[in-house]
């Protein structure tokens, strides 16, 4: 078969510039692989060095100005400091288009993924933080400079929460493997087939019975159920402070009143502050105790919350409490930011 000038062109093209096989060539313009090979013994090799280095230039330059796109971050004043919120163009789309925009030239987001590796780029999950908003902030500092000023320390107060317990794999997310073997995955379920409500309270030296619900807490529930428990708790400590988050059902006025009748001293929490919270550290471990057990069925599920809940140790607790003046003193230098 003749091959045209002007298909010997595109096929040069594809090889030194695309880099496509012989194979794809010929499957492209529609001729034999013999005919493509043809074509690229007779090209001119001085000709082959000039396209493969003038194509190496390119690339090099291409790659500077993507590696520079994605490495664009966009940023916030929060009191007064420059804080990261996260890229400006996060994906391999919003690159190759913000490349287009600039250089006039489409780029594949395949592309774009090779060049970034080749820069020394690698895809990394993004971890979460708690909430960086500026009024939550102030609420958080407040609370510190409040508990710091009344001289209420991590071993002065009870702290309290509920969460659902369920079937989901909260283990550890990374495991070693061997070689090239890849990790088992985790089970998650937005749904979880099998779940249950727990409900506990911790201080130093201290540690509530596990209450465990099918349904969701209300401020009748809380009230006819929780608060006798935080009602023997504080008469057992009547020097300590109560801790409660801002959930509906803990500041509803009937709640209030009930807790006023109780004399029970309490705390204003700050929302959006997980990290400052013992027992919310304390529902970590617990998870991933229950999930490493792999529960069955509801009736599984609830023994080994229970077993689970008894087995923490009260050195583990104290550990947890005495971790909440760190805190206040972080809280305080970050000026309410988490960190």
């Amino acid at each position: 078969m003749k091959v045209t000038a002007a298909i010997a062109h595109e096929i040069a093209q594809l090889h030194n510039y695309h880099r496509w096989s012989n194979r794809r060539i010929a499957r492209k313009l529609k001729i034999s692989e013999g005919c493509v090979r043809n074509v690229l013994k007779d090209l001119p090799r001085a000709s082959a060095r000039r396209t493969r280095v003038r194509n190496a230039a390119k690339m090099a330059s291409r790659r500077r100005v993507i590696s520079a796109i994605a490495e664009e971050t966009l940023f916030e004043t929060v009191h007064g400091r420059q804080v990261a919120v996260g890229k400006a163009y996060p994906s391999l789309g919003e690159i190759a288009a913000e490349y287009a925009r600039r250089s006039g030239e489409t780029v594949a987001p395949a592309t774009v993924c090779r060049d970034l590796h080749a820069s020394g780029f690698a895809s990394k999950a993004r971890p979460r933080v708690v909430n960086n908003d500026p009024r939550k902030n102030r609420e958080r500092l407040l609370m510190a400079k409040e508990l710091r000023k009344a001289k209420i320390s991590g071993k002065d107060i009870i702290y309290s929460d509920e969460c659902w317990a369920n079937d989901n794999d909260n283990t550890n997310g990374f495991e070693w493997t061997r070689g090239g073997a890849s990790p088992t995955p985790r089970r998650f379920q937005k749904r979880p087939a099998i779940k249950v409500m727990m409900w506990g309270a911790i201080g130093l030296n201290y540690k509530s019975p596990l209450l465990l619900m099918d349904t969701n807490v209300t401020a009748k529930v809380y009230q006819d159920v929780m608060l006798p428990v935080v009602g023997a708790a504080m008469k057992r400590f009547p020097k300590r402070h109560f801790m409660q988050d801002g959930a509906k059902p803990h500041t509803a006025t009937t709640t209030i009143r009930k807790l006023d009748a109780m004399k029970v001293k309490r705390i204003k929490w700050a929302a959006h502050s997980p990290h400052l919270n013992p027992i919310e550290k304390l529902w970590n471990i617990i998870h991933g105790r229950i999930a490493a057990k792999r529960p069955k069925d509801d009736a599984g599920l609830r023994r080994i919350a229970q077993e689970v809940w008894d087995g923490v140790s009260m050195r583990t607790i104290n550990n947890l409490v005495r971790s909440f003046d760190d805190g206040i003193t972080r809280t305080i230098a970050n000026k309410g930011m988490p960190w």
